[in-house]
């Protein structure tokens, strides 16, 4: 799990409003102790299982099942009486309805190469999700920004404690991109970047900026 990329997908689900909402699926079993779940980007965290009504603990005793956040399918080892025939098995769980994170993650690239071109700066998502150099708050921010503006999302105003923009209803996207380009430079200057060999710079979300 990359720190910075996991924030940049929350900040982004933000400003589009792509917000959690619960959901819930159920199959009788037959089989095949493989389910796979309608719903893309769950929670994993939120994922409860339900036999015949009664809540499973995963790992509690010879209770033991696996989740895959890409695929959505939740894999039941074959415990021996766990599931017969006909049992009812329930999965209730909150997950993201719009983007899945690998859509994101090709917004937010995009984004990156946005920058490039208007020479605000070069960064590079690695095929590892590590954004070299690792951004500072604001290049955080602004990232996410353009990566929502370039999803389409209706963003008439965007505010920060340092940054305030108001978009008319008929500006283009290239309009609010460079023109929050151009007000991000003109209220941050120029950044420097830290080293990231330095285990201190290494912490959940971007790096803050110096002031």
């Amino acid at each position: 799990m990359n720190k910075i990329l996991d924030k940049m997908y929350l900040d982004v689900r933000d400003l589009i409003q792509d917000n959690l909402s619960p959901g819930n699926w159920d199959a009788e079993f037959v089989s095949d102790l493989i389910f796979t779940l309608p719903d893309a980007t769950i929670q994993e965290s939120s994922l409860k299982v339900y036999i015949n009504k009664v809540l499973i603990e995963n790992n509690s005793g010879n209770i033991k099942y696996t989740f895959d956040v890409l695929t959505s399918r939740v894999t039941f080892e074959n415990q021996t009486g766990l599931l017969t025939p006909g049992d009812l098995v329930e999965f209730y769980y909150n997950s993201y309805k719009r983007y899945t994170d690998a859509e994101l993650r090709q917004y937010i690239n995009s984004a990156i190469i946005k920058l490039s071109v208007e020479r605000y700066n070069d960064f590079i998502l690695g095929t590892d999700d590590n954004i070299f150099p690792t951004p500072v708050l604001s290049d955080g921010r602004l990232i996410c920004f353009i990566a929502s503006v370039l999803i389409g999302g209706n963003i008439s105003r965007y505010r920060t404690p340092e940054i305030e923009m108001v978009f008319g209803a008929g500006e283009s996207n290239e309009t609010i991109i460079r023109t929050a380009i151009w007000k991000f430079r003109k209220t941050y200057g120029v950044i420097d970047y830290v080293n990231l060999r330095d285990p201190y710079t290494l912490f959940v979300g971007y790096i803050e900026d110096e002031g």
